[in-house]
Protein backbone atom coordinates (compact mmCIF):
# COMPACT_ATOMS: atom_id res chain seq x y z
CA UNK A 1 0.00 0.00 0.00
CA UNK A 2 1.35 3.53 -0.96
CA UNK A 3 0.60 4.72 2.30
CA UNK A 4 3.21 2.37 3.92
CA UNK A 5 5.51 3.51 0.81
CA UNK A 6 5.37 7.20 2.45
CA UNK A 7 6.07 6.24 5.97
CA UNK A 8 8.97 4.37 5.12
CA UNK A 9 10.09 7.25 2.86
CA UNK A 10 10.12 9.31 5.98
CA UNK A 11 11.78 6.72 7.92
CA UNK A 12 14.55 5.75 5.43
CA UNK A 13 14.79 8.93 3.39
CA UNK A 14 16.93 6.87 0.86
CA UNK A 15 14.30 4.54 -0.17
CA UNK A 16 12.14 7.83 -1.56
CA UNK A 17 15.26 8.91 -3.40
CA UNK A 18 15.29 5.47 -4.98
CA UNK A 19 11.63 5.41 -5.48
CA UNK A 20 12.14 8.44 -7.33
CA UNK A 21 14.71 7.61 -9.99
CA UNK A 22 12.53 4.34 -10.61
CA UNK A 23 10.14 6.71 -12.17
CA UNK A 24 13.41 7.66 -14.85
CA UNK A 25 14.08 4.53 -15.62
CA UNK A 26 13.10 3.06 -19.34
CA UNK A 27 10.00 1.40 -19.46
CA UNK A 28 11.18 -2.37 -19.23
CA UNK A 29 13.49 -1.75 -16.10
CA UNK A 30 11.12 0.65 -14.57
CA UNK A 31 7.80 -2.43 -15.16
CA UNK A 32 10.41 -5.27 -13.63
CA UNK A 33 11.14 -3.07 -10.42
CA UNK A 34 7.52 -1.19 -10.11
CA UNK A 35 6.68 -5.20 -10.09
CA UNK A 36 9.18 -6.00 -7.32
CA UNK A 37 7.88 -3.20 -4.95
CA UNK A 38 4.49 -4.21 -5.56
CA UNK A 39 5.27 -7.46 -4.39
CA UNK A 40 6.74 -5.78 -1.12
CA UNK A 41 3.95 -4.34 -0.14
CA UNK A 42 1.21 -6.64 -1.30
CA UNK A 43 1.50 -8.49 2.34
CA UNK A 44 0.12 -4.48 3.09
CA UNK A 45 -3.28 -5.02 1.79
CA UNK A 46 -3.90 -8.01 3.93
CA UNK A 47 -2.99 -6.14 7.05
CA UNK A 48 -5.11 -2.91 5.99
CA UNK A 49 -8.12 -5.79 5.47
CA UNK A 50 -7.35 -7.33 9.05
CA UNK A 51 -8.00 -3.24 10.36
CA UNK A 52 -11.10 -3.28 8.01
CA UNK A 53 -12.64 -6.17 9.58
CA UNK A 54 -12.25 -4.27 13.23
CA UNK A 55 -14.39 -1.20 12.42
CA UNK A 56 -18.12 -1.02 11.19
CA UNK A 57 -18.48 -0.50 7.65
CA UNK A 58 -21.88 1.22 6.35
CA UNK A 59 -24.34 -1.05 5.79
CA UNK A 60 -23.92 -2.33 1.96
CA UNK A 61 -20.05 -1.44 1.38
CA UNK A 62 -18.05 -5.37 1.61
CA UNK A 63 -14.68 -5.14 3.37
CA UNK A 64 -13.12 -6.13 -0.18
CA UNK A 65 -15.25 -3.26 -1.39
CA UNK A 66 -13.52 -0.36 0.88
CA UNK A 67 -9.92 -2.38 1.03
CA UNK A 68 -10.26 -1.28 -2.99
CA UNK A 69 -11.08 2.14 -2.19
CA UNK A 70 -8.67 2.43 0.35
CA UNK A 71 -6.32 0.89 -1.56
CA UNK A 72 -7.12 3.22 -5.34
CA UNK A 73 -6.86 6.32 -2.70
CA UNK A 74 -3.66 5.80 -1.50
CA UNK A 75 -2.58 4.67 -5.37
CA UNK A 76 -3.81 8.02 -6.86
CA UNK A 77 -2.13 10.26 -4.25
CA UNK A 78 1.26 8.67 -4.50
CA UNK A 79 1.05 8.65 -8.04
CA UNK A 80 0.34 12.26 -7.69
CA UNK A 81 3.57 12.69 -5.66
CA UNK A 82 5.83 10.76 -7.65
CA UNK A 83 4.48 13.37 -10.74
CA UNK A 84 4.93 15.82 -8.65
CA UNK A 85 8.36 15.40 -7.55
CA UNK A 86 9.77 13.81 -10.43
CA UNK A 87 13.67 15.02 -10.59
CA UNK A 88 13.30 16.63 -7.24
CA UNK A 89 14.08 14.19 -4.81
CA UNK A 90 15.54 16.99 -2.46
CA UNK A 91 12.04 18.63 -2.88
CA UNK A 92 10.71 15.07 -1.65
CA UNK A 93 12.30 14.85 1.61
CA UNK A 94 11.86 18.16 2.83
CA UNK A 95 8.16 17.99 2.35
CA UNK A 96 7.70 14.67 3.94
CA UNK A 97 5.55 16.20 7.14
CA UNK A 98 3.39 17.85 4.82
CA UNK A 99 2.61 14.74 2.54
CA UNK A 100 2.43 12.53 6.04
CA UNK A 101 -0.48 15.35 7.43
CA UNK A 102 -2.05 15.20 3.57
CA UNK A 103 -2.23 11.23 3.82
CA UNK A 104 -3.71 11.86 7.78
CA UNK A 105 -6.61 14.44 5.56
CA UNK A 106 -7.24 11.48 3.37
CA UNK A 107 -7.64 9.02 6.25
CA UNK A 108 -9.98 11.48 7.49
CA UNK A 109 -12.20 12.16 4.45
CA UNK A 110 -12.38 8.11 3.84
CA UNK A 111 -13.51 7.48 7.52
CA UNK A 112 -15.82 10.69 7.58
CA UNK A 113 -16.83 11.26 4.21
CA UNK A 114 -16.96 14.63 2.73
CA UNK A 115 -20.86 15.66 3.18
CA UNK A 116 -21.56 17.26 6.41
Amino acid sequence: MDLQKITLAIENPVYSKFLLTVTNLPPKPRAIVQSMIREVFADSSGILLEKIKSVKLRRGISEEDALKFIMAVFDGAANSYLDQYRDKPEELLNNLEKIMAESDELLDLIKFGILD
